[in-house]
């Protein structure tokens, strides 16, 4: 018990003064801060606005209406709209548009916005008149030197998330509260973070991306805000971060405010499968990690109330003076972030109500009732996917039958490599290129060659839309075939015609270029 406590204390210790630091840091010059003559004036990038819509005309025409609006020279930038078997018109009224690129996916049901980002990010992938990617949704509002800032930030970052400012004010108190709560977030946490060079989630509603690093990529992964996450920490390993840039925004007038906070269980079961790819020099990404366990405002309160009033009546590791010093740096860091936030009359009430509406949120969001309501709809809790393959491995000439257990389990790759009584298995990766390339690193270690399409001269990664990408292409010239055919393969398939080539990790690739 004694344990839980100091370690408990050290937890909520180490926030305050990270906290403090955070806002120190958001008192200073604001790297982001945009020069309007240079960014008129610098060179302009080739731009393509990407727009997801499902039946929402009256939101299109009024965003291509600003998007024509743009200050941005237009033979800088195109536009593609993608309509998800819309039924509302958005069709015939995009054919009187011969200057926006439709995507018409109306075959069948809805596809929804990530599945249809990936079809059409893999048809421009040969389009080499596109330097950056810019998504945004249908429903917002942009000005007319938006496209100006995005070109500008794009000179400092490859991925950037803007941010979402709600001007909606006739609301009830639950979205009034929540509305401040962002707007603190983005003029906060979000600035501050990147202030200090850490990397922050990406905002799918208001997103850049070089084309450059989506191609190396080969996905993209915009699903739920917990999707949203995990691209997050691929971008960070990779030394990518997404900047958070509060001078690029757009507006809501919604009455749905969507918080964009990741639930306390999938933050600690990510931590936990990142945890082993910590050991690296990449600084941003080890604090990405661990930031993944921040505690909420109720937990830092209780959490302080609880240790001063043990440490007035029993045996602590540390004086209660500096519990309230630490403690100190915690209520002086909140007021330090107020500065800069922005906020104004009742907003600060609202922000002061905020931890009263976590706890009803983390009441109803119980992990016991969570089972209790996946119980009742007869879910399944299950999260394995397995698959095993026979392949072949090599060594001093000699081919060995071998067998692959590809396994992704709590949206983490693993491999288990067998051998008649001999078994490796790999630490979880984020993509199961990267659990394979670990293994091909130790089998080698071991004079083993593994046989397989990834560690093949002929095999060429497909960007087939998912995380794991685990497809790829075949260019060894087969008898018979025609000049330009080329075969669809997996990472683990093998063949006669296999020609060795160290397993190639994309996420190294990037990382050195």
């Amino acid at each position: 018990m004694e344990l839980l406590i100091n370690a408990l204390y050290i937890y909520i210790a180490v926030f305050s003064v990270y906290f403090f630091i955070l806002s120190l840091r958001n008192l200073t010059t604001n790297r982001s801060k945009i020069n309007e003559t240079v960014a008129y004036n610098i060179e302009k990038k080739q731009l393509c606005v990407i727009i997801y819509t499902h039946n929402q005309l009256k939101d299109l025409e009024r965003m291509l209406g600003q998007i024509r609006g743009q200050d941005y020279a237009i033979n800088n930038f195109q536009v593609y709209v993608i309509l998800d078997n819309c039924n509302d018109g958005s069709e015939d009224f995009l054919n009187l548009k011969p200057s926006v690129n439709v995507l018409n996916l109306d075959e069948g049901g809805l596809i929804g916005k990530d599945a249809s980002y990936s079809i059409l990010l893999e048809k421009l992938i040969p389009n080499a008149n596109i330097d950056a990617y810019v998504f945004l949704d249908v429903d917002k509002y942009i000005n007319e030197g938006f496209l100006t800032k995005v070109n500008y930030a794009l000179t400092k970052d490859d991925v950037i998330s803007g941010a979402v400012v709600y001007q909606n004010h006739k609301q009830n108190l639950k979205n009034k509260i929540k509305r401040v709560y962002l707007k603190y977030m983005n003029n906060f946490t979000l600035n501050a973070r990147s202030m200090l060079g850490l990397a922050n989630t990406i905002n799918s509603e208001i997103l850049i991306m070089k084309k450059s690093l989506v191609d190396a990529i080969g996905s993209i992964d915009f699903k739920n805000i917990e999707c949203e996450l995990k691209y997050s920490l691929l971008l960070s390993k990779i030394k990518h971060r997404c900047y958070f840039n509060p001078n690029i925004r757009c507006y809501s007038t919604s009455e749905n405010i969507e918080r964009k906070i990741p639930k306390l269980s999938v933050r600690f079961k990510l931590f936990k499968n990142c945890f082993s790819t910590t050991r690296t020099t990449n600084v941003s990404y080890i604090e990405f990690v661990y930031s993944l366990l921040y505690p909420s405002s109720l937990v830092l309160l209780a959490g302080y109330a609880f240790i001063i009033l043990f440490s007035l009546k029993y045996y602590f590791f540390v004086s209660t003076e500096l519990v309230l010093s630490t403690f100190l740096f915690l209520v002086a860091g909140f007021f330090l972030s107020l500065v800069n936030a922005d906020l104004r009359g009742k907003e600060y009430l609202y922000l002061a109500l905020y931890p009263f509406y976590s706890l009803t949120k983390l009441i109803f969001g119980l992990p016991i009732l969570n089972l209790v309501a996946k119980f009742l709809q007869k879910k399944s809790i299950s999260a394995i996917q397995k698959y095993v393959v026979n392949v072949e491995a090599t060594i001093k000439n000699k081919k060995l039958p071998c067998k692959l257990e590809l396994i992704v389990q709590n949206d983490m790759s693993k491999v288990i490599f067998r051998y008649k009584n001999k078994k490796f298995t790999t630490s979880a990766h984020l993509r199961m290129n990267d659990a394979i390339k670990e293994l091909v690193d130790k089998l080698r270690d071991y004079n083993f060659t593994l046989n397989i399409c990834q560690c093949c001269k002929y095999f060429k990664p497909y960007a087939d839309g998912t995380q794991n990408m685990i497809q790829g292409t075949c260019h060894y010239k087969f008898a018979g075939m025609q000049p330009d055919q080329q075969f669809n393969v997996l990472l683990w398939n093998s063949c006669s015609a296999h020609e060795n080539n160290s397993a190639r990790s994309i996420i190294e690739e990037i990382a050195n270029n």
